[in-house]
């Protein structure tokens, strides 16, 4: 019996944002909405539909309905992973929509065994048609219905290494992000008071604004009137641009940033049937998987073909069939015997693997797929990871991923590990494991993990498959012994790191604000607790570690970590803990203010007689702590609980509890210090650190006395050995645990003293805790490509030209293929008492 839901579309829709949050940090909020309320129709639920059912339910649309009126065979047993023998003979839409239902509880999935046409005139609700491997027929009359009825279609086919896809999104689509790029956000040093109106940047990078775009201003200071409006530019230069005529404006005193300002475009669809628009149309094929030379044809009018003898075809009822069409059958039990390693069991390892099983890859009696991934599962995970269930919610990954995949091919031989791969499991994964590979998959999220991988199968000449997605971004690097470069090779532009002074006194972009917040974080709920449970474990050996620290500094600051904690500033109530949050208040958005403009005057001038705060320098104000002001009271609420919570006191979640008790702190007033050096510059931290270096050295002796003094006066180890102190450990994805809570209230204040523009705390959440934004779809593509250098391997391709390093972009529909480059050849002079081995 079919499904039925009862649909209301104008019911207001809540985003599961612990859920969605890393698609929505690719797609945006609005778009989430609008998919949110989208109704899509999938034909075909063989390999290609079910695929792209996966993404779209996983992706959150509000209704999927899966049409197929055909019966599973063995030929959709090599691709459709939710199908297994005891199906065959059953409705394809029926038997997989139940499977489907399980990845997203927010979707609601439905069946069709109608005709496809026969459907449609009895439900018109769609919003998107998407035909899979249909007749000729069938996809113009379905084409022609969504031109009639306004409804978005999309049509893809697969043919052994062949494919193509169609899109016929209307006659007038809007585009509202061309590129899936966040908008470019530069700071303003100066503004012409002339007909030109030249905007300068900082010179340190270059704006990569382009001529045409639009951006819009915030923040400028005396030339007012160009904040929040939208100017078309010029790009005369790398740092700067042009807005027009600002003549009429007023005089540019300081401050501000540029925002880049993104327009919709509108793409027309229609099909005249003279020309194929380039834009409609994709064709793929991955001819060079088969063995080479084979479809190099011999040139000549005619070729010669024996009927003589009937063509070898694979067994019919083998699961492989579809396959083995392609590849043949010895190919096939070639792969059936390979041991291959997937490092990795996230959203890329869930694919690899789900795609080794339909392969066949480790499914006969001699072969192995290993796994191993040190994570648990996460709820986030579940958007893209879709081996995973909420049910699986806080189990290893690796463990649950193998689990999964046996039931969609109960043939595949798993071991599955929870061991990461480096130096110090080197026993696990031992010389006798590598040499047992065929090769390396990595599913890897960073650089140091790729590149031990990498010297690993170096060493032992394994075959490593790399590849990584970033949004709408995804790339592929094929590694072949002595036929290509390595991995290390080559490396990406290290990322621009924020200079220490700006962090610490002169801020002008929120991801400075940001930054500083996360390693405030660190420094007043992580570190220092660490090192009082160092202190309390073994305070001998806590002792030796800061004799050992480079700088009087270092050693200095570690042992008041110690007495704050263990004495001066430890609370016993949680109203203790209030008090010691309003303090920091006090501290780092007050005082510490201004003790700054204390030292550096609004009318500071240089040694070389230019202002002082002018340029990348903001000139901030202090701020006084407001009770009413939800960002004051937010950060009272983060930090005295997170203090409450090193110290075993029980938490206190009433705001209005809380703001009653905090309006009762009395903090002293401010008294600027004389002496107090702040740095201007990086050159300047530097050399005060290397000096502080050189003066350890030369006063190690009465460091070590100092030391000694200070420890005799904290409380002795038997007195301390029962006080548990509970460290943070930042968590970006609890929003119960108020971290983020104190990183977004601390990142805000910090901007207003700097009247840097805040951001919300998806933004603040997103840059703090280093997400990587992903969709499931990004994904998915990307082990395919993966997939193809497999069979490659596998055929022994001994020519690099045909093998392929991949990278696309699915927000721009582009896609690039190149050669992998060739290693790098030396000349080694020897004669003949050298000796290798």
């Amino acid at each position: 019996m079919e499904d039925t839901v009862d649909d209301d579309d104008e019911k207001p829709i809540e985003i599961d944002e612990a859920l969605y949050s890393r698609q929505i940090y690719v797609i945006g909020k609005e778009a989430m909405y609008q998919m949110s309320r989208s109704h899509v129709l999938i034909s075909g639920m063989r390999g290609l539909g079910v695929e792209i059912a996966k993404n779209i339910i996983l992706a959150g649309v509000k209704s999927v309905t899966v049409q197929d009126s055909n019966t599973v065979d063995y030929a959709d047993l090599s691709s459709q992973y939710y199908f297994n023998e005891s199906d065959i003979g059953k409705n394809r839409a029926e038997v997989v929509h139940h499977k489907l239902a399980e990845l997203n509880n927010y979707v609601h999935v439905k069946f069709s065994s109608k005709r496809i046409n026969d459907h449609l005139t009895e439900d018109k609700k769609f919003n998107i048609i998407v035909l899979t491997n249909s007749s000729l027929d069938e996809q113009i009359f379905i084409s022609e219905y969504c031109r009639k009825c306004q409804i978005k279609f999309l049509n893809a086919s697969t043919k052994g290494l062949f494919g193509q896809i169609f899109c016929d999104l209307g006659e007038n689509f809007q585009v509202i992000d061309t590129n899936g790029e966040n908008p470019l956000v530069r700071v303003v040093t100066g503004i012409t008071h002339d007909e030109d109106g030249i905007v300068f940047m900082p010179t340190d990078v270059r704006h990569g604004f382009e001529d045409g775009s639009y951006v819009t201003f915030t923040g400028v200071q005396g030339m007012t009137e160009v904040n929040n409006r939208e100017f078309k530019i010029n790009t005369p230069s790398p740092f700067t641009i042009t807005i027009g005529n600002t003549s009429q404006f007023g005089i540019y005193e300081g401050g501000g940033t540029v925002t880049e300002v993104k327009k919709p475009e509108t793409i027309h669809f229609a099909i005249t049937g003279k020309f194929m628009p380039i834009r409609q149309f994709l064709y793929f094929d991955a001819i060079e998987c088969l063995p080479e030379g084979i479809y190099e044809m011999p040139k000549g009018d005619d070729i010669m073909i024996s009927s003589k003898y009937s063509p070898i075809l694979p067994t019919r009822k083998s699961r492989y069939y579809s396959q083995e069409l392609v590849f043949g059958t010895d190919f096939q039990h070639r792969l059936g015997q390979a041991k291959y390693f997937i490092v990795g069991s996230g959203a890329i390892g869930c694919e690899m693997l789900k795609n080794f099983a339909m392969m066949g890859i480790g499914c006969e009696k001699n072969g192995t797929v290993f796994l191993t991934d040190m994570d648990s599962i996460e709820k986030s995970n579940l958007n893209r990871q879709f081996l995973f269930r909420s049910s699986d919610i806080s189990q290893m990954k690796s463990k649950v991923a193998a689990e999964a995949v046996r039931k969609m091919n109960p043939n595949i031989n798993i071991d599955a590990y929870i061991d990461p791969v480096g130096p110090e499991t080197e026993h696990l994964y031992s010389d006798d494991f590598f040499e047992q590979l065929n090769g390396v998959v990595n599913a890897l999220d960073n650089v140091k993990a790729r590149q031990y991988i990498d010297r690993r199968c170096l060493y032992y000449q394994k075959p490593l498959i790399d590849s990584g997605t970033m949004g709408t971004k995804a790339s592929v690097q094929v590694v072949v012994p002595f036929l290509t470069e390595p991995y290390s090779a080559t490396h990406d532009p290290a990322d621009a790191s924020i200079p220490m002074c700006t962090l610490r006194n002169f801020p002008n972009l929120i991801e400075h604000t940001i930054e500083w917040a996360r390693d405030n974080f660190e420094g007043l709920f992580t570190i220092p607790a660490q090192q009082v449970e160092e202190f309390i474990r073994d305070s001998n050996q806590f002792a030796k570690r800061i004799s050992q620290c480079n700088t009087s500094a270092d050693k200095n600051e570690m042992i008041e970590n110690v007495k704050q904690i263990l004495a001066s500033e430890r609370p016993k109530t949680f109203f203790d803990c209030i008090v010691w949050a309003r303090n920091i208040f006090q501290k780092q958005f007050y005082n510490n203010i201004a003790q700054l403009l204390y030292n550096f005057p609004l009318d500071h001038v240089t040694k070389t007689g230019e202002r002082f705060w002018s340029g990348n320098k903001r000139c901030p104000h202090p701020i006084e702590f407001d009770v009413s002001d939800k960002t004051h009271l937010d950060f009272i609420v983060a930090a005295s609980n997170l203090i409450a919570y090193i110290y075993g006191i029980p938490q206190v979640l009433d705001h209005s509890k809380i703001a009653s008790e905090v309006v009762k702190v009395k903090v002293p007033n401010f008294e600027p210090k004389t002496g107090v050096k702040i740095h201007e510059n990086d050159e300047e931290i530097r050399a005060e650190m290397e000096e502080q270096s050189r003066q350890s050295v030369t006063t190690s002796n009465n460091g070590e006395e100092e030391i000694k003094e200070i420890l005799a006066q904290l409380p002795k180890a038997d007195k301390i050995r029962d006080i548990q102190i509970h460290p943070h450990e930042f968590e970006k994805d609890n929003d119960t645990n108020f971290h983020i809570d104190y990183i977004v209230a601390t990142a805000n204040l910090r901007a207003e003293n700097y009247d840097i523009e805040t951001a919300d705390r998806s933004k603040i959440k997103r840059i703090a805790g280093h997400i990587i934004p992903a969709i499931a779809t990004t994904t998915a593509m990307v082990t395919g490509l993966v997939c193809l250098e497999v069979y490659k391997l596998f055929q022994g391709q001994k020519n690099i030209e045909s093998y392929r390093n991949s990278f696309a972009n699915l927000a721009l529909s582009f896609f690039s293929f190149s050669e992998p480059v060739p290693p790098t050849r030396k000349k080694v002079k020897i004669n003949l008492m050298y000796k290798f081995e």
